[in-house]
């Protein structure tokens, strides 16, 4: 477990799991059990103190839902605009993360780039301009976090996905976890 995402008025509050590889937890409990839902992961190549320039956290649409299947409500551009934020906690820090996009978008998309180098400024403007809907953020090189789920309306085995990505901003006070 390197991380805990909570995202309010959506039922998602989980840990958040990372191993070796991006297969292991598409199928299996945080106990390590099978199980079709999985558990909710950080990508296998990512740093797991969440220093990359975006890290990528995956969780199942599922039908019937759970996991991240309500991301789906950012669809609704009054939700979108209601929802400004939704919480990373890790051992370390605990982060508030103000949304930047929400974007109907494909696995193969800039919304997956997790390093920006020398093109900080234009792999966020290209995220500005694909997503489908945004906020104007003062980027202060801080760094992002993005949830992806599959867009359950292509079916399970498309390569088309909601994605969720947030500014991350440490946060001291207290952070009180409800739905």
């Amino acid at each position: 477990i390197v991380a805990w995402i909570y995202v309010p008025d959506c039922d998602i509050s989980f840990p958040v799991m990372q191993t070796k590889d991006n297969q292991f937890y598409l199928n299996h409990t945080v106990s390590k059990e099978y199980n079709d839902r999985g558990s909710i992961f950080l990508d296998a190549n990512a740093n797991g103190q969440f220093q990359d320039d975006n890290s990528i956290i995956y969780g199942h649409s599922v039908e019937g839902g759970g996991m991240f299947t309500l991301l789906k409500k950012y669809c609704d551009e009054d939700f979108f605009k209601s929802h400004p934020v939704f919480y990373l906690l890790t051992p370390d820090a605990n982060y508030k993360c103000h949304v930047f996009t929400f974007a109907k978008t494909t696995e193969d998309s800039v919304f997956y780039t997790t390093s920006f180098g020398d093109y900080r400024q234009e792999t966020l403007d290209s995220m500005q301009q694909m997503s489908t809907y945004f906020n104007e953020l003062d980027d202060i090189d801080a760094n992002y976090v993005s949830l992806s789920t599959c867009d359950l309306e292509y079916g399970f085995n498309s390569n088309h996905r909601f994605v969720l990505t947030g500014l991350m901003v440490k946060t001291s006070g207290d952070i009180v976890l409800k739905d």
